[in-house]
């Protein structure tokens, strides 16, 4: 038995914004949560922006 596709109410259409991006989930201790939430508030960034940069440093100091 094959499984249908999934159809949905309207199509979805990504911005260019969205287009080219994945969506991922982590657990984090709490104690980490609340110093992110400062870090946010104080420099005016959205938690994407703050844990894009970085995952992206991290990544580019062990050479990825």
């Amino acid at each position: 038995m094959r499984a249908q596709a999934r159809k949905t109410p309207t199509p979805r259409v990504w911005t260019n914004e969205t287009k080219y991006t994945l969506r991922i989930c982590a657990r984090i201790p709490l104690d980490l949560a609340d110093r992110l939430k400062s870090y946010t508030e104080n420099m005016s960034a959205t938690n994407t922006d703050a844990i894009v940069g970085a995952l992206d440093e991290y990544l580019k100091n062990r050479g990825y």
